[in-house]
């Protein structure tokens, strides 16, 4: 025989009452998982926007300097392991140091204060040349990619001695691929048939190219 209890006329059934909980808990679990949803879909565009900022600052910024200097020679260092060459004309490069020369004017860089004061030890890394009023200057862009070094990926960029290097933000989430080979997907520094190449490519893991590229013609 089967007994049914019965509230007073003011209660609910236990039967009620079971399924009035797992409607709220269904309810609350709905809930909490648009929360964490609207939480993480804040999070990438805020990720987003932060990784496109800092490509787009970096990209202009070498970019207007390159058009507004016309460099007229470029020295680079592609890896750790390679030693700086000279790229082009009025630039050459013995044992001890990089001979520059333009419109009867000669600058001498020492091949270890290129290394520890220009690049600070970052490749690839070059150093392009330019007329600043009728003397030499120095611009110097050195690519990190390596998560393992102290400082993080990112880019050392600056004017003669006054570098500066700015962290790539949120590197945690973000993949740089590294390879000998100069392909769109990994990064590099390269001078080929007169053309200065400069390719700085990032990921997150929508697998979006959030970096740039920037190819510049030598005249």
């Amino acid at each position: 025989m089967i007994y049914l209890i019965k509230l007073n006329n003011k209660g609910m059934s236990l039967v009620e009452l079971i399924i009035t909980f797992t409607a709220f808990m269904v309810i609350m679990i709905g809930v909490y998982n648009l929360i964490i949803d609207s939480k993480e879909s804040l999070r990438d565009k805020e990720l987003i926007k932060n990784v496109t900022d800092y490509s787009s600052f970096r990209n202009n910024e070498i970019h207007y300097d390159l058009i507004t200097n016309k460099p007229f020679s470029v020295v680079i260092k592609k890896s750790i392991n390679d030693g700086f060459k000279c790229m082009n004309k009025n630039c050459s490069i013995d044992k001890n140091s990089v001979d520059v020369s333009y419109n009867n004017k000669i600058k001498k860089i020492g091949l270890g204060l290129l290394k520890k004061d220009y690049c600070k030890d970052i490749y690839p890394c070059a150093v392009y040349f330019y007329n600043n009023k009728n003397e030499i200057g120095t611009v110097t862009i050195a690519l990190n990619a390596s998560k393992d070094s102290k400082i993080g990926p990112g880019i050392l960029y600056g004017k003669e001695l006054d570098v500066k290097y700015k962290k790539i933000p949120n590197v945690s989430d973000v993949t740089i691929n590294t390879s000998s080979k100069n392909n769109n997907s990994n990064v590099y520094i390269d001078y080929k048939d007169n053309l200065f190449i400069i390719n700085y490519p990032y990921y997150l893991k929508d697998q979006i190219n959030y970096g740039f590229k920037i190819v510049y013609p030598f005249e």
